[in-house]
């Protein structure tokens, strides 16, 4: 018979009883080490079995967990029916329950086997001797009698055939009781992505034990330190995990903070998590004193985040009168403290935790995570703020001095989880250990890896003994696959480096002559593939794949890169495009050198006009930007230099770095 996967069917053939045997490696060892747990083992297995009819075998010893579960003789074929079922319901529940005490177990195997008209302990020492045959553990086989009994109950690997002892190991269990967990059969990769949960269970309860502490006013103390690879999922792990915290499904369950690029602006961060709903109704969860002070600064909050820079325009009179320009930042910061205060009260009302979710913290410029200490201190007195902090670095800064941090580690995807992605894929996509355990090295066990490598075996006609070594191959198989207009708009999202939020994207994209609904569509088919990454800004989901793109669109990639400098170009002159920060970046990521200087001026010479000496240390003191724009940037440390020391009192010194630098400052600026 040709191996694959064999999904079993009935017959007639009529039975009396149905045998399930538990062995439990090092479980006499296991009891003395902790004979508490191992008796709340006992007993769960006791109850499960009880409850689908089954019962202990008269002849089995202590140590044996031995149950036979009779058919019901009430139907001809209900009988037959109703025992898989009921017997497969119970290994379902029980491996599930097993495989949750890996930590503290060291294996187990079950097997499934029919009447074979043996005295009750004969059968109890048959099946020990055959377990202790089995050389795969946490394995769950079924007696080759019983093969025609499941009813799509079951999928068995044939790859995996005991031929000596007559089991073959059981691929995949459905079940009733599995409804929820168990992957949906022939849904493919969409009901993958609608189901995140059973693939990541045991780190979302990670999580959700980490936050326990907090939610139970057990330990207010404690503050969670997510952290793993790149790519591992944190972010949809911390997602998931604080979306049952709330119990809602669809709602912005946090305030979610986080950097696009690495030590920006100190308010960048803080500007990506401001929510329409809670910045709409700031006044409404405010005091009267509270909101004297608030109005005072909204104005400048509010274009703040618009333009996504400290460096606003004083357009307006009320702006002008009531804003200390030398405190923009600062200014920033105690209007963001009123709103995070608007946030914990909404909730309160609620009677839900206002959770504060600091992203990819590693990447924040110091002065951001200064203020996150202080915000941490100053909310730790409402119960329900809940902050957690999300790492791709084990070592935490050392100025996020927080002694009470508990690491959460997020591990890669595990062979397991592995085995149950690819039949959620493709239900013939059945991969031996040792295959898996190869996929897992290659991808590192990282979503978007493994996913382009299974995707790529599902599709493989050869043999899978000639696996690619690179995910790479794997991932530039599909994007060959991709239709030219998804090359096209994936395109699209490398050159546009994430400055433009999810709505500019579309409206980008929409003026390179495409529908928005086709451009929505076409986005989350991208998502969906793993290529597109993010919610607010969109991102690659893999780097290294633009020079495949490039060599396969040709002179198109030219044009669409024209296209989008002059777009944004024409943007930020209209001013339409108010993040300098980020487009200076942006012209110096893609060597566009001359609009970079061009940008870099503006931002800096707003700032000194408007004296933001806090905004301006960033840029002035970055000495990496001498490279790019040599011929004025000393220029511009000396007018910082000289404003600073006016500022600070000392005229006289401001007049004598004026005198000897007058030249060279004129030509930069004539205030």
């Amino acid at each position: 018979m040709k191996l694959g996967l064999k999904i079993l069917s009935f017959c007639s053939l009529i039975i009396v009883m149905i045998y399930l045997f538990i062995k439990i490696n090092s479980r006499k060892q296991i009891e003395k080490i902790n004979p508490d747990f191992m008796l709340s083992v006992g007993q769960y297995i006791e109850e499960e079995i009880h409850r689908e009819g089954g019962t202990k075998l008269s002849g089995a010893e202590d140590e044996d967990f031995c149950y036979g579960l009779p058919t019901d003789r009430g139907g001809k074929n209900k009988g037959r029916e109703t025992v898989i079922m009921r017997v497969m319901r119970a290994c379902f529940s029980v491996s599930s329950f097993l495989a949750k005490k890996e930590e503290e177990l060291f294996g187990y195997n079950i097997i499934i086997a029919k009447n074979e008209e043996l005295a009750q302990r004969d059968i109890c020492e048959a099946l020990r001797s055959k377990t202790t045959k089995l050389e795969d553990e946490n394995s769950v086989w079924l007696d080759n009698s019983l093969c025609s009994l499941a009813s799509e109950l079951i999928i068995l690997n044939e790859e995996e055939y005991n031929s000596n002892l007559g089991l073959w190991k059981v691929e995949k269990l459905y079940t009733d009781r599995a409804k929820g967990k168990e992957y949906e059969k022939n849904k493919g990769l969409s009901a993958y992505k609608r189901d995140f949960r059973w693939l990541r269970e045991k780190d979302i309860e990670k999580v959700l034990d980490a936050l326990t502490p907090r939610l139970n006013k057990q330990d207010r103390s404690v503050i969670p330190y997510v952290f793993g690879y790149k790519g591992v999922g944190k972010t949809e792990i911390v997602y998931e995990a604080v979306k049952r915290i709330l119990g809602r499904q669809n709602e912005k369950p946090w305030i979610h903070l986080f950097s696009i690029f690495k030590s920006t602006s100190p308010i960048h961060p803080f500007i990506n998590s401001v929510r329409g709903d809670v910045l709409n109704s700031i006044h409404d969860h405010l005091l009267m004193s509270e909101k004297t002070i608030f109005k005072e600064l909204e104005p400048l909050f509010k274009s703040i985040i618009s333009s996504g820079d400290a460096s606003v325009e004083t357009t307006s009179d009320a702006f002008k009168k009531k804003v200390i320009p030398d405190h923009i930042t600062e200014d920033f910061f105690l209007a963001y403290h009123f709103y995070i205060l608007s946030f914990v009260r909404m909730m309160n009302r609620q009677n839900l935790p206002a959770v504060f979710v600091c992203d990819d913290i590693e990447l924040y410029n110091p002065k951001s995570r200064q203020y996150i200490l202080t915000l941490v201190n100053e909310f730790s007195k409402y119960d329900v703020f809940i902050p957690l902090f999300v790492s791709s670095e084990k070592v935490i800064p050392e100025d996020l001095d927080i002694p009470e941090l508990k690491k959460v580690y997020i591990s890669p995807l595990s062979s397991r989880a592995l085995k149950e992605f690819s039949v959620s894929l493709d239900e013939k996509l059945i991969l031996s250990e040792k295959l898996l355990r190869k996929v897992r090295r290659i991808t590192k066990g990282l979503y978007i890896p493994v996913l382009h490598y299974l995707l790529y075996l599902k599709d493989l006609k050869e043999s899978r003994s000639d696996m690619p070594s690179n995910v790479k191959i794997c991932s530039l198989y599909l994007l060959d696959k991709l239709d030219l207009d998804l090359k096209k708009l994936l395109y699209c999202i490398y050159v546009s480096k994430s400055i433009l939020r999810y709505k500019e994207q579309i409206e980008f994209i929409v003026s390179l002559g495409y529908a928005e609904q086709n451009a929505v569509k076409m986005i989350e088919e991208l998502s969906m593939l793993g290529f597109i990454a993010g919610r607010k800004y969109l991102s690659p989901g893999l780097n290294g794949l633009q020079k495949a793109l490039e060599d396969s669109l040709g002179r198109t990639c030219k044009e669409i890169q024209e296209e989008f400098i002059e777009y944004i170009k024409a943007r930020w002159e209209k001013g339409e495009y108010n993040n300098y920060v980020l487009l200076f970046y942006f012209f110096l990521k893609t060597e566009e050198f001359n609009l970079a200087e061009k940008v870099y001026h503006a931002v800096v010479q707003r700032k000194l006009n408007e004296r933001d000496l806090a905004g301006i240390d960033n840029f002035l003191q970055e000495s990496r930007w001498k490279d790019f724009f040599s011929k004025d940037f000393t220029a511009y440390m000396i007018l910082y230099r000289i404003l600073k020391v006016q500022l600070s009192g000392n005229i006289e010194m401001a007049y004598k770095i004026y005198s000897e630098n007058r030249e060279r400052i004129t030509a930069i600026s004539s205030g």
